[in-house]
């Protein structure tokens, strides 16, 4: 662990040596890596979904449209994980702003949703795939 400059482990036992316990604590570049990914996607939309609900919202659609586009079944869950996640993000907005329960609510893709967008889908010359956008873990 030395070698690779991780912290080193931290060992706890009780007095009669009945038991041990260490804690292996996260390389600092582990954890920059991670918050970078947390900030790269938002709540728990990967990339290629962001990817593909922006360019989708290129023309304002119903959420019902949007939640069939993910695959995604339950409405509250499809609110709070993708829809909430991306308009938070300032990615997508809505069409009636100031009435976000309105029956012809659409949401469409910002301009910030188009550079990020715009960024994400831009290949790479020395990995020949579009920039990696990692999935928050469950």
């Amino acid at each position: 662990m030395r070698l690779n400059g991780s912290p080193p482990p931290v060992f706890e036992t009780d007095r009669n040596s009945t038991y041990f316990l260490v804690r292996l604590r996260l390389h600092p570049m582990f954890i920059k890596e991670a918050e970078e990914r947390e900030r790269q996607a938002p709540g728990q939309v990967t990339g290629q979904v962001a990817i593909q609900v922006l360019r989708f919202c290129e023309q304002p659609h119903k959420a019902g449209e949007i939640q069939t586009l993910v695959g995604v079944k339950h409405r509250q869950t499809f609110h709070e994980n993708y829809l909430n996640a991306l308009i938070g993000k300032g990615w997508l907005g809505r069409t009636i702003p100031d009435k976000p329960q309105s029956r012809l609510q659409r949401y469409q893709t910002t301009e910030e949703g188009k550079k990020w967008l715009q960024g994400a889908t831009t290949v790479s010359p020395t990995t020949k795939s579009p920039n990696p956008v990692q999935r928050k873990s469950r």
